[in-house]
């Protein structure tokens, strides 16, 4: 080798060891800018390892833990398809029998409605009479029991139907409770009036039930309220021409637009019915109400979801019950024949069970009902008369005589000798694949990353900027593992990063000067957890951790050769958040950012064909920041 090279390598060798006979390679302390090693022996390194082992077993621990409590075994009950009195009745019956089952855990009515809504507790006079009751308390010297009553009225009027009576009540209530506040809680006083000038911003309280002194500081805060600044708020309904009620009060028809002071805000339509509130932030996107989605929806019908198809509205149903399974009660006719029909499906909308009871015209559905609840606390197989349809337990039905539920046995026993109308149909099976199964899931990211933080810090305390080693990169990333449920993704990730700039300086060189270049590059591969909401549907939003182990590289060259160092490290954790948008029926495409936390523990280098690595004594904690575009293929 000439000489000249021979010292320019033994130059860079000694300025990465700090030892002057040094054969192995490190980012010194000693000699100069370096990592800070205290020695070439991996002790603290060894604990950082174990910990950031322990941290990634925490977050796949979490992960299936959530999976776990997600199915705690408890069953909700619902009306489907057509919601009026007698669907809703039919839910009661069947929650009731299913309840009397040994072993079965059962959500009340109550708990059911509470993602619909909640029950209604009180019609709107009771909560006319609450308000009224509660101006005599304060008026009597007990505030306190006032304010109780107030906020109690004023949960249960959100849960009555939209319409100008209710506002009344709801705008008496808030202004009562601003005037019981006023001297002891200013500011909710004022909060609570608000909520009155935001959308209502002319209001005046009657002058028979508040004193000119109230009015008086009542005109300051309306003042105040008409000075603040208002977004466009867009709403429409379909079909067009319902009323819109933005934050309790009615605002017009749809398509309508508003101008209200940022913050939340119910949204709603009057369908005829009490249906599903919005709950909406100011500055919003224009909000679409439909009579398909928040008019289908009956918290107070037992509750009911209304659909032509039962199962789509017992699948949208389960996503908002949370874990456990579902069970939808409804009705169905066949030719001339009436059946009561249960089906049931996890929380996903998956392992969909159905089982049905032919009922006789005019008798009473209670005994098919409890036959169908024996039937959903076990499950699988039934005897006549029950018939399954779907799941475990299904089967094609023989061409002969049903006996059906409410029938005299009489009656029963001549049904059984005479042919049956129509032949009983077989287990429903669909062509089309269930999108909510378990599926492998491979992904492919670009995007950009910028580098946070410092990489380490040196002998005399100055931290070494990790833009030093890396100022971008451009990060190429495969996602692989497998959907479960269509809510969860588990798998890991492989990331390779290149471009960027270096200015690193150590004692010999600096990256970028003279004849001294520096390449960048970064390395990250480990395990991660993704949450999707919403499952595996068209426009699928989702939020994610991971964990594992990076590394930054420098390829340095010179004219005398070439050699590398690197720093590597524990990536403590990754949050990642992003969209994922249909383009078929197996491929998504979509953006996504990422925000990481992490420690370099050991740095290394190699030269003329030696290397090693050591451990870094002053160790710092960096950021990664990167956003993308990701290519998803679900097979």
């Amino acid at each position: 080798m000439p000489r000249g090279r021979r010292r320019r390598r033994t130059t860079f060798l000694r300025q990465v060891t700090g030892h002057p006979r040094a054969r192995a390679v490190c980012i010194r302390r000693q000699c100069g800018r370096s990592a800070g090693v205290a020695s070439m022996e991996r002790t603290t390194g060894e604990g950082q390892m174990r910990q950031a082992r322990r941290f990634l077993g925490t977050v796949l621990l979490l992960a299936s833990t959530g999976a776990v409590a997600a199915d705690p075994g408890r069953t909700s009950v619902i009306a489907v398809g057509k919601c009026d009195e007698a669907s809703a009745i039919a839910a009661r019956s069947f929650r009731s029998a299913l309840t009397a089952k040994p072993g079965t855990q059962v959500a009340t009515e109550a708990e059911t409605a509470q993602p619909f809504g909640s029950t209604t507790e009180r019609t709107l006079s009771a909560v006319t009479s609450a308000v009224a009751s509660a101006r005599s308390d304060f008026y009597g010297g007990q505030a306190a029991q006032a304010r109780t009553t107030l906020q109690g009225a004023l949960e249960d009027v959100a849960r009555l139907p939209p319409s100008d009576a209710r506002w009344a009540a709801e705008r008496d209530a808030l202004t009562l409770l601003a005037q019981v506040q006023q001297k002891t809680d200013p500011k909710a006083a004022e909060a609570a009036l608000n909520r009155v000038f935001r959308i209502e911003p002319d209001y005046q309280p009657d002058t028979s039930n508040y004193p000119p002194s109230f009015q008086k500081w009542v005109n300051g805060i309306r003042k105040a309220a008409k000075k603040k600044s208002t977004s466009r708020l867009d709403i429409t309904t379909s079909p067009a021409g319902k009323a819109v009620y933005v934050g309790g009060r009615k605002v017009g028809v749809g398509p309508v637009s508003v101008r209200v002071p940022p913050g939340e805000y119910r949204v709603e339509a009057d369908w005829g019915h009490r249906g599903a509130v919005r709950t909406i932030t100011v500055p919003s996107t224009p909000v679409e109400l439909s009579a398909a989605v928040e008019g289908a929806v009956f918290p107070d019908g037992g509750p009911c979801v209304e659909a032509s198809e039962p199962l789509a509205a017992l699948a949208r149903a389960a996503r908002l019950t949370g874990g456990g399974r579902i069970v939808g009660v409804h009705s169905e006719s066949a030719a001339d024949d009436s059946f009561v029909v249960v089906t049931s499906a996890n929380a996903q909308g998956q392992d969909v069970r159905e089982a049905r009871v032919k009922v006789q015209p005019g008798a009473p559905t209670t005994e098919a009902l409890v036959l169908l609840a024996d039937w959903a606390a076990v499950g699988g197989e039934a005897a006549p008369p029950v018939e399954v349809t779907r799941g475990p337990g299904a089967k094609p039905l023989p061409v002969a005589p049903v006996m059906a539920a409410g029938a005299a046995a009489g009656a029963g026993a001549a049904a059984a000798g005479t042919p049956a109308a129509s032949a009983a149909p077989a287990p429903a099976t669909s062509g089309e694949p269930d999108p909510n199964a378990t599926h492998f899931e491979v992904a492919l990211r670009v995007g950009i990353g910028v580098p946070l933080g410092s990489a380490y810090q040196q002998l005399d305390g100055t931290d070494v900027s990790l833009g030093d080693w890396s100022s971008i990169t451009i990060p190429v990333q495969l996602d692989l593992g497998v959907r479960l449920g269509g809510s969860w993704f588990l798998g890991g990730y492989f990331s390779y990063g290149f471009a960027g700039s270096a200015k690193a300086s150590f004692n010999a060189f600096t990256c970028g000067s003279g004849d001294v270049s520096c390449s960048p590059k970064t390395l990250r591969f480990g395990g991660q957890v993704h949450w999707h909401p919403l499952g595996n549907v068209s426009t699928d939003p989702w939020i994610g951790i991971g964990s594992g182990y990076e590394k930054v590289s420098l390829g340095v060259s010179d004219p005398s050769g070439d050699g590398s160092l690197d720093i590597s490290g524990w990536e403590f954790a990754n949050l990642q958040l992003g969209i994922d948008f249909a383009l078929g029926s197996a491929v998504k495409i979509g953006p996504w950012v990422s925000f990481s936390v992490g420690q370099y523990s050991s740095a290394g280098g190699s030269s003329g064909g030696s290397g090693a690595s050591v451990d870094i004594t002053n160790k710092t904690v960096h950021e990664w920041f990167m956003g993308g575009v990701r290519l998803v293929i679900l097979p």
